[in-house]
């Protein structure tokens, strides 16, 4: 009783035997004492004596559990690789990533990528499977070599951890939203070029969920999504490339349109906070008059912003003399910055020496009010 999960197949498998004497390889669903379902692979015959009397009936059946896992494996990594490999889509690179990941790894119940900040230097939580509220999604964010997703990214193995809470390397989340894991997979996401971040599979309740072949799977996983993003990367420069150039024709035209020096330097700074999204963009003009500097801003309500650079020392007289770009990420921690241009602030900018009959008589600095929003002079 209850041993079928489908009564009426069952009956047509003993049915055919009594007819035809046997039945082979036909699939059917054994229903555990547990109430597991094991489907199966079943073959059986009729049992005659020597007169021809049937004394019975004798099966053969072949657990199908393992063979099903690896072809839902096998179908799941073909369908991660055609899916992220078409499209260039961030966030369905990692969708597709995170599904089927799960969906191959009944072990699991959660997942998660994180991806490494260089500038907060920090693995930083970029999807899970878990629902996370907007005010916690933060927290799940490790330094590198903490926690089991920061050895894993510092160190490049992955890792399988049977009892996260008896290993020395998890971290867990003082946040309650964030439940803890009992045992984990973690992998390595990197490219030829760079570490780009680590994928998790874990189980909230179960210890020693996970073998080496759900390993191996989720290091197949990161594979594909190391060459996807690595792709995604290459199309979204391309198409920055072109609407930068696109910009910049736009904004040569509109420049070489005017006609007197102030209209010019605007058209320049306007298009400067255009194309890098900065805020203020100010230029110091020195001419050719020693000790006189002209200084215009854009936006033109930021002119109280505006501040008097120092023409001995400090970052304009650098820029003017040396005629080289200066990238300032942090403003706080930059001692050629002038005190009064933290004081307003601004925590980051780009200066850029303008040119002009082989003199540079004018400077373009461009600023922003966060840290870090310039890396090098490649951002000009």
């Amino acid at each position: 009783k209850g041993l079928y999960e489908d009564k009426e197949k069952a009956r047509e498998i003993y049915r055919i035997i009594q007819d035809f004497g046997k039945i082979d390889r036909t699939n059917i669903v054994l229903i555990h004492k547990d109430g597991r379902k094991i489907p199966i692979s079943f073959s059986g015959k009729l049992i005659v004596d020597e007169g021809g009397g049937v004394l019975g009936q004798v099966g053969f059946i072949r657990d199908l559990r393992e063979i099903q896992l690896l072809e839902t494996r096998l179908r799941a990594l073909i369908e991660t690789s055609m899916a992220v490999n078409s499209t260039s889509e961030l966030g369905e690179i990692l969708e597709q990533a995170v599904r089927s990941a799960l969906l191959a790894t009944p072990a699991a119940d959660r997942a998660s990528i994180h991806f490494y900040d260089e500038w907060t230097r920090k693995l930083n939580l970029m999807i899970s499977s878990f629902d996370y509220s907007a005010k916690v999604w933060e927290a799940p964010s490790f330094d590198i070599g903490e926690g089991i997703a920061g050895w894993v990214f510092e160190n490049q193995q992955p890792v399988i951890s049977g009892n996260v809470l008896a290993d020395v390397r998890y971290k867990q989340i003082d946040v309650s939203e964030v439940k803890p894991h009992s045992s984990m997979l973690c992998v390595p996401i990197s490219s030829k070029k760079r570490k780009i971040g680590v994928m998790s599979l874990s189980h909230s309740t179960k210890i020693n969920s996970f073998s080496s072949d759900d390993l191996d799977l989720l290091v197949g996983f990161t594979d594909n999504v190391a060459i996807a993003l690595e792709n995604a990367e290459q199309i979204t420069n391309i198409r920055k490339e072109a609407e930068e150039l696109d910009f910049l024709r736009t904004a040569s035209l509109n420049i070489n349109a005017q006609t007197n020096l102030e209209d010019i330097l605007n058209a320049i700074m306007e298009s400067g906070n255009k194309l890098l999204g900065t805020e203020i963009a100010v230029v110091h003009w020195k001419g050719r008059s020693e000790g006189i500097i002209k200084t215009f801003v854009v936006p033109a309500e930021l002119q109280k912003l505006k501040t008097n650079p120092r023409l001995e020392d400090g970052l304009t007289a650098e820029i003017l003399r040396t005629g080289k770009p200066v990238v300032v990420p942090d403003t706080a921690e930059d001692t050629r910055v002038n005190k009064l241009v933290r004081e307003a602030g601004i925590e980051s900018f780009v200066g850029y020496p303008l040119q002009l009959h082989g003199r540079v008589p004018a400077l373009c600095s461009l600023t922003a009010g966060s840290a870090s929003s310039f890396a090098s002079t490649r951002s000009i």
